[in-house]
């Protein structure tokens, strides 16, 4: 609880910051004190009026030491109202710093009192920004969608930790100022829901965006977001294949129709729906879109993908830390689709086997009986009877 002192410049009153905090937008007007919370940026404003006297500046920066009185006087109740550590107090008088003075603690707080010339009123703001000695967590979130058992976790955390919440330009999402001693129990509830850390998850997956497309949107042609999964799959098969490692990705984006809302055209590997199950291929964007890519190929069906999605000669040929787009750029497209169409595959050593027959003693105690009868092991007559089912089913021939 903060108390305001009946002063010249104050009316006796109390206002619950604590309160405040928990509601959208509340307004405590008391005729010369407004108290004013805006729960997207933790703004408290408290407005006081003073006269305007011309002549009279030693009354006005009297007002004002009397306000740094008021503050540290209060500071500690602020700081427990408010959640807020380290604060930074400046006492403004028009765009001149009049007083500075800082309270130590463990986050951010900026007090600031300045002069409303066209209201002919002093404001003091207590200004809640993020706090240095907080953490900030981003968390992946699929293509931006959020229901179910996310939504709830994330309504959860936010509330009970009063945490302030970014969006970001590729679908996910910034929770502020959690302090050290909340990380683990945060990260604990958005894990169990399916909200994970970005080191948890796959390299490929962080970058990856599409729109909707079917069957929410009626521009759609082909699949995006419900496609995504399998092909992101069908990508990192192919980065294991031609033996590129777990933490190397290229920057994907799929659209199901031409409009580009997932930003396809500034990918370094850009999927843009063209008809039923197929695909415009945009390459040489950069991994930090700060280039516009080009159309590759035109009319690539979803099943033919990986025939030009084969990364073996960015792995043999890209210098030093060279990412796909700035490859594919520096390579020219003719000599890609010159490797495209001779390419075969990487050489695939043979590999041995081991198939487990027998799922019980019995079994193979009887097979290996029968299979000493005919001076073999019980594993090579098994396989001949396997072979022999597998030729009469096919052929219907024994």
């Amino acid at each position: 609880m903060v108390i305001f002192p009946d002063a010249n410049c104050f009316r006796a009153s109390w206002v619950s910051l604590r309160d405040l905090r928990n509601t959208a937008a509340t307004s405590v007007d008391l005729r010369t004190t407004t108290t004013t919370l805006f729960w997207r940026t933790w703004n408290v404003t408290i407005t006081t009026s003073f006269p305007f006297w011309e002549g009279r500046e030693h009354a006005r920066l009297g007002r004002l030491a009397s306000l740094s009185e008021l503050l540290t006087a209060h500071k500690t109740e602020i700081i427990r109202a408010t959640g807020v550590g380290a604060a930074m107090v400046k006492f403004m008088y028009g765009c001149t710093a009049i007083v500075t003075m800082k309270i130590t603690c463990c986050s951010s707080l900026h007090l600031l009192v300045r002069k409303q010339l066209y209201l002919n009123f002093w404001t003091l703001s207590i200004i809640y920004l993020a706090a240095p000695a907080s953490n900030n967590d981003s968390l992946h979130v699929d293509n931006g969608r959020i229901a179910g058992k996310m939504k709830t976790a994330l309504r959860e955390v936010i509330e009970k930790y009063h945490l302030n919440v970014r969006l970001t330009p590729n679908q996910n999402i910034i929770l502020t100022d959690i302090r050290a001693a909340w990380e683990r129990p945060i990260t604990t509830i958005l894990s169990q829901a399916g909200l994970l850390l970005p080191r948890y998850v796959d390299p490929l997956n962080i970058t990856a965006m599409t729109c909707p497309a079917f069957p929410l949107c009626p521009l759609a042609i082909t699949e995006a977001e419900r496609g995504i999964p399998n092909i992101l799959k069908r990508i990192r098969d192919t980065f294991e294949k031609v033996g590129l490692k777990y933490n190397e990705y290229v920057v994907v984006r799929i659209t199901g129709c031409p409009n580009g809302c997932a930003r396809p055209y500034m990918a370094e590997l850009g999927l843009v729906g063209d008809g039923p199950n197929s695909y415009q291929i945009w390459l040489g964007g950069s991994s930090n879109q700060t280039s516009i890519a080009r159309s590759f190929m035109d009319k690539v069906k979803l099943q033919d993908l990986e025939k030009v999605l084969e990364f073996y000669h960015w792995k043999q040929k890209r210098q030093s830390k060279e990412s796909f787009g700035d490859f594919t750029v520096r390579l020219g497209f003719e000599k890609l689709k010159e490797f495209i169409e001779k390419w075969e595959g990487p050489a695939v050593p043979p590999t041995r086997h081991n198939l487990k027959l027998f799922t019980d003693k019995d079994t193979y105690e009887a097979m290996d009986g029968l299979a000493k009868l005919q001076n073999k092991n019980a594993h090579q007559l098994a396989m001949e009877v396997v072979r022999n089912y597998i030729a009469f089913n096919l052929n219907g021939k024994r």
